[in-house]
């Protein structure tokens, strides 16, 4: 099993699920931090748990080398898609994105599959393949 494995049965034992892990540096500090999802939302208990059982595993299998801070946390309101499983989670939402080709569009994130995804732009529905999307999040109009 890999680690990022490990984290998402641990995470899946407590009735969350893992949506993303990413390394930081911020102000001379290294962080690790691990996203979580659960249906009716994550909460700063379901955090502490979540962190309190992923501990022993990065006493033995460290995330990073040296030193680091473990963060864990919902991924937010305005969350980065990398993953069809995002796309699916977000379908409903409003979705910004830029293309490979340095377009940027702004829309409502209809469907979603495993190679694909529709936009609505507008009155226009969008089909996009995964490969060409660069950057995509979403966004909450305020």
């Amino acid at each position: 099993m890999s680690l990022t494995e490990d984290i998402k049965a641990i995470c899946e034992s407590v009735g969350v699920s893992l949506y993303d892990v990413e390394t930081a540096r911020e102000f001379d500090e290294n962080i690790f931090r691990v996203f979580i999802v659960a249906e009716g939302g994550v909460d700063v208990d379901k955090c502490a748990h979540v962190s309190r059982l992923l501990s022993p595993l990065f006493d033995v299998h460290p995330p990073m080398s040296g030193e680091y801070r473990l963060e864990v946390s919902s991924p937010g309101i305005e969350r980065a898609l990398k993953t069809p499983e995002h796309y699916r989670l977000s379908v409903g939402e409003n979705v910004k994105i830029t293309t490979n080709e340095g377009e940027k569009l702004k829309g409502k994130l209809i469907d979603s599959n495993d190679t694909e995804f529709v936009l609505q732009v507008d009155d226009q529905e969008i089909v996009f393949e995964y490969p060409q999307i660069k950057k995509a999040r979403t966004y909450f109009e305020w």
